[in-house]
């Protein structure tokens, strides 16, 4: 779907998701297509859920608001 964004959030501390794989990922996905355009990948000081540190959820919450609009 040429319509489709992403929105990715992801902990640096996560060792159920680990970011450096969710970018390793990205960055393989389709490499002939541009993605990034498309994708968003917002990197948060956490562990694996992001919305339990309160300043990450207010970031979290200001930039879906942004992605969606």
């Amino acid at each position: 779907n040429p319509e489709l964004r992403v929105y990715v959030a992801t902990g640096l501390y996560d060792l159920a998701c680990p970011t450096s794989t969710v970018l390793y990922d990205f960055r393989h996905l389709a490499p002939r297509q541009n993605l990034s355009s498309r994708v968003k990948i917002s990197r948060f000081e956490t562990g694996h859920m992001v919305y339990i540190q309160e300043a990450a959820l207010k970031r979290m919450k200001t930039e879906l608001k942004d992605f969606i609009h």
